[in-house]
């Protein structure tokens, strides 16, 4: 039989576990009515520039990042994603983070291609708040290895980095409130879906139609090739 110290050595284990991330499904929608904008966003190599946006084209829930894994009251995030058109200004096109598949190397990411913001989703019965901590973020193509999982046949790869970012919209600005919390994106299979989506973020309301699952995203972390 356990003793009282075993038991209490278990509760403590227990409470220093972090809590099991998983990958989240991206999915790929078609808004009901486009919406574009022009906003500016702040890297910390870069003062604020401006980007043109036009969405929502993703939608995504996220699991609590890295620098979460102690706060076992961490919860999903949403984020409604927009597509970045236009020109790209050329302090976003120059940005360097430590390479998650090798020790101490760096590398240089691609182009943004999304500008992520939490959003509140509508749902039947209640809305579903998401996290009131959850940065506004960038996703850059990313240039890194192929990955094998362990939990699959076939090769995946990790195509976008997500990466936080100051945002400034009219006169209010949308700091970033967890700086380490990072995310890579893996191509996958990909299903057909259906069905609607409705949300509400900083732009309001928004109407789309799911298509498919193409990506699925979790916390950045050691990355192994």
């Amino acid at each position: 039989m356990a003793t009282f110290k075993q038991y209490a050595l278990l509760l403590v284990l227990f409470a220093l576990t972090p809590p099991a991330f998983t990958d989240e499904p991206i999915i790929l929608v078609r808004p009901v009515e486009v919406f574009q904008h022009e906003v500016e966003v702040k890297v910390p190599t870069s003062d604020y520039c401006a980007i043109s946006i036009t969405g929502p084209r993703m939608f995504s829930r996220m699991s609590p990042c890295v620098a979460d894994q102690k706060d076992h009251a961490a919860k999903l995030s949403t984020y409604n994603w927009y597509k970045i058109v236009g020109d790209i200004p050329s302090a976003l096109t120059s940005v360097r983070i430590k390479d998650p598949t090798q020790t101490n190397q760096t590398i240089r990411l691609g182009n943004p291609s999304y500008f992520l913001i939490p959003t509140i989703i509508l749902g039947d019965s209640q809305a579903d708040e998401g996290s009131s901590s959850a940065n506004v973020m960038l996703a850059f193509e990313y240039p890194g290895l192929p990955v094998r999982e362990k939990s699959v046949e076939k090769r995946k790869s990790y195509s976008y980095y997500c990466l936080p970012v100051n945002q400034r919209h009219h006169d209010e600005i949308y700091k970033v409130a967890r700086p380490f919390c990072e995310y890579v994106v893996l191509r996958t299979n990909g299903l057909s879906m259906n069905g609607e989506i409705s949300s509400v973020d900083q732009f309001g309301l928004h109407r789309v139609k799911r298509l498919s699952s193409p990506y699925a995203i979790r916390p950045a972390g050691p990355l192994k090739p």
